[in-house]
């Protein structure tokens, strides 16, 4: 590895804002953010804060599967999320594929405006991809064999 490419790895960031709006949302209604990470794995983190309206959200950070459903009907994806006028909430992601933050209006009577921040953090990973981890152990077993197997000619040499 090249001075400057670990120059460059050293300096890059450890977090990144993705979103950073302020959210205009009529009653009965819900709006999205999408949101794609740039690294995985990563964690994404959403803060939200209820500017005027004064009236808690509901705020979900959903893949793009489960966004599809909702749009097609499934509001029961929102029901875990509890209602707040100001929250955090995160999710480890570890596919780059785009996610969806959205910000359900559905207890009020009137227009509310949020702001809502994500960020992403980069997760630095420690652990070995499953085909390097299998790699390694057939290596170390292999060895282990060889010295078993080399031991105990040498000793049986020696006893006779």
């Amino acid at each position: 590895m090249s001075f400057a490419a670990l120059l460059l790895l050293l300096a890059a960031p450890p977090s990144q804002v993705l979103v950073d709006e302020v959210f205009e949302i009529p009653a009965s209604q819900w709006r999205f953010a999408p949101v794609t990470p740039a690294h995985t794995p990563a964690r994404l983190e959403c803060e939200f804060r209820v500017e005027s309206g004064n009236a808690p959200v509901r705020v979900v950070l959903m893949d793009g599967e489960e966004f599809r459903r909702l749009k097609t009907g499934d509001r029961e994806l929102l029901d875990p999320a509890e209602p707040a006028l100001r929250g955090t909430l995160a999710r480890l992601v570890s596919a780059s594929e785009e996610y969806d933050v959205v910000v359900d209006n559905d207890l009020t009577r009137g227009p509310i405006r949020v702001k809502l921040r994500v960020t992403e953090y980069r997760l630095l990973v420690n652990q070995l991809s499953p085909e390097r981890r299998f790699a390694v152990i057939v290596i170390s077993v292999s060895v282990f064999l060889a010295i078993v197997i080399f031991s105990g000619r040498r000793l049986l040499r020696a006893a006779r």
